[in-house]
């Protein structure tokens, strides 16, 4: 079975089986590829987080509700994640 069947990619048809678990960390898990869900926001926001975290620059007051929401999401599962590691 060629790969992206087996873990039921967005792109394709539905198939494989259904229920199974193809992808899992740090408590979350999907029955799909994960990668095929992130959409250009995401993208986007994952970015702009990067570069925050690379410079310390930003201009919360530039930025929409969402982008400041989804910031501080990054940022707090950014901290869970290096808390977990220890």
């Amino acid at each position: 079975m060629r790969l992206e069947k087996k873990r039921r990619c967005g792109w394709q048809e539905a198939g494989g089986q259904a229920g199974a678990v193809v992808w899992a960390r740090g408590g979350a898990a999907s029955a799909e590829c994960p990668k095929t869900a992130i959409t250009p926001d995401s993208e986007a926001w994952l970015e702009m987080f990067a570069a925050w975290r690379g410079t310390g620059l930003m201009d919360a007051e530039s930025l929409t509700a969402r982008d400041l929401e989804a910031l501080a999401t990054l940022k707090r599962e950014w901290e869970k994640t290096i808390h977990d590691e220890r």
